[in-house]
């Protein structure tokens, strides 16, 4: 199955929610098994459901969703499910400092072409 998503969403329902904590959880292994793809949780293909995977999940979590608690995932998963799940969350928010060096770096390009 082909399908347009987010990053993190295992179950391909279009948005990166609980289920898709669930899921990831149930095959987290933390890198040891090494033949999982996207449907196990694997986001950065590279075989494994490991922290990286978490933390990409963390990153693109619905955040209309009720929020999971840091107690909730360490309970099912375990501590280092809910670091690298926090780690991600972190992440997600762009700095507004980075977003004004990022404008001011493609004005700078648009000015540079006008002039050629």
């Amino acid at each position: 199955m082909i399908r347009y998503t987010r990053n993190g969403d295992a179950d391909l329902d279009g948005k990166c929610g609980d289920a898709d904590v669930t899921l990831l959880g149930a095959f987290y292994d933390n890198g040891v098994t090494t033949n999982f793809e996207w449907m196990n949780g694997d986001f950065n293909y590279d075989g494994r459901v490991d922290d990286a995977d978490v933390t990409l999940l963390g990153a693109f979590y619905d955040e209309a969703a009720t929020p999971l608690a840091g107690a909730d995932l360490s309970a099912k998963y375990g501590a280092e499910f809910a670091a690298a799940f926090a780690a991600g969350q972190a992440m997600a928010v762009p700095e507004p400092t980075s977003l004004t060096v990022l404008g001011l770096g493609a004005v700078g390009l648009f000015a540079r072409r006008r002039r050629k």
